[in-house]
């Protein structure tokens, strides 16, 4: 993982603190078929804090992971990291799969995973975070 950090923050204090706290709120997201937190796995390709503003990349082990679950655990990242409450903005990019250019717009639009995957998505995943 690549560890990017650049100036401070006036709530979390020092760099190392805001990467800290964002890489512990990544730790809460988990592979839906796994089961166990994407930090865990390596799928936490860089994390860059710069101030409020954080940049993340996920490398899924296969191109060709299921998209519901890619969505799932980018959508994850980017809620956990949006909580965090001196983070101003948030980029999550999902690297190297089959549907990265469409996760990774719909993620930038904020349009949720019947607004990303329109016509496929017969429904939102709330049935798949119940199952998985």
């Amino acid at each position: 993982m690549v560890l990017a950090l650049r100036g401070t923050t006036a709530d979390t204090g020092t760099s190392a603190t805001a990467y800290t706290a964002a890489h512990a709120a990544l730790s809460t997201v988990f592979d839906p078929e796994l089961d166990e937190p994407i930090t865990d796995l390596g799928f936490v390709r860089s994390l860059a804090v710069d101030e409020a503003r954080v940049t993340v990349h996920l490398r899924l082990p296969t191109s060709f992971c299921s998209p519901n679950f890619a969505y799932l655990m980018a959508s994850d990242a980017k809620d956990a990291l949006t909580a965090l409450p001196w983070i101003e903005h948030v980029v999550v990019q999902l690297d190297d799969h089959h549907d990265s250019d469409l996760i990774n717009a719909g993620l930038a639009a904020d349009a949720g995973y019947r607004g990303t995957f329109r016509h496929e998505a017969e429904q939102d995943l709330d049935e798949l975070r119940e199952t998985f």
